[in-house]
């Protein structure tokens, strides 16, 4: 895990930038903004890793290093705006409390922080602000359809565009390196990136998206996964776990996220962290998927010697 433990120096100054930023903030959401940063803060808890490491992961050397460990403070102010925006959408405003109005107001805070830290680095005129534009409409829009439409496991784009502001870590970095020509390469790596980590998420989550299961991708192979006659019945923890157990649908979760590492290595000019970082986590889906394997292996083997075991004692 050097991608991650090389970085843990950089990691806690990049938070006490953030933190030094919402201190401005009314007491009330300072204290909430400060609580949040904690939980985020990937040193102690699981963590989207690349939205707050890719600009680290991209100072090639130290004219740049005390810049990617501000904009990695920023991608943390970031990432809370983006995800209280999450939040906030899976409940009306209708029913909003004292508290989630609070939360929007928060948002908005954190927002403007992530961008006066972006201003600092960046004049109005730069590449970077448009393409923060365009990552921006690209998350809205998965958001918008992410109920509406079926995730598709095998699309990169569909996938990593509910993170799609992540990029902008590696647009930033280059721009400061001077080197805005990899950007478009860049771009790819990120997404595809992005989309394996989408897909370990959905597997993880698979249970809480039940009753919503459109935009979870593992569950879309689920259904690919089932016999016909199951894959219309209602979702439930039960019809999942057949398809994980009997069917491999935990296998194929595998190989597709594997297809994607196999398309990241060989592209020129990627960070060997992100090859890394990404492959850490077809790592833990393999894991996950032979650990399935050997249940299945083991159930079978088990109601093998149960009914052998029945029929000698007759």
């Amino acid at each position: 895990m050097r991608w991650f433990t090389d970085y843990e120096e950089e990691i806690k100054m990049a938070l006490e930038l953030a933190r030094e930023a919402v201190k401005a903030y009314p007491s009330s959401l300072r204290e909430t903004a400060e609580t949040m940063l904690r939980r985020a803060d990937p040193r102690h808890n699981r963590s989207n890793y690349v939205a707050y490491l890719l600009p680290l992961w991209l100072a090639k050397d130290e004219r740049h290093a005390a810049a990617a460990i501000r904009l990695a403070g920023a991608h943390f102010l970031a990432a809370l705006h983006f995800g209280l925006v999450d939040d906030m959408m899976d409940e009306p405003p209708a029913v909003w409390s004292g508290e989630r109005r609070q939360l929007l107001l928060l948002s908005q805070l954190l927002q403007e922080s992530f961008k006066a830290e972006y201003r600092r680095h960046f004049s109005s005129d730069s590449v970077v602000w448009e393409d923060l534009g365009r990552y921006t409409s690209e998350w809205a829009v998965a958001a918008l359809n992410e109920r509406a439409r079926i995730a598709d496991p095998r699309n990169v784009r569909q996938l990593a565009a509910k993170a799609a502001p992540v990029k902008l870590g590696a647009s930033a970095l280059l721009e400061l390196r001077g080197e805005p020509e990899q950007r478009t390469a860049a771009e790819r790596a990120v997404e595809l990136t992005l989309a394996t980590l989408q897909l370990a998420d959905d597997w993880a989550d698979w249970q809480d998206d039940l009753t919503q299961p459109e935009g979870n991708a593992f569950l879309s192979l689920v259904r690919e996964h089932l016999p016909l006659q199951d894959q219309e019945a209602p979702w439930d923890a039960r019809l999942v776990k057949r398809a994980v157990y009997h069917y491999g649908a935990l296998d194929g979760l595998s190989r597709i996220a594997d297809d994607l590492c196999a398309r990241l290595s060989p592209l020129t000019g990627v960070s060997p962290m992100l090859i890394a970082y990404q492959r850490s986590i077809c790592d833990g889906i393999r894991r996950d998927a032979r650990a399935a394997r050997a249940e299945s292996d083991r159930l079978v083997l088990g109601g093998f010697h149960y009914h052998l075991h029945n029929f000698l004692k007759k």
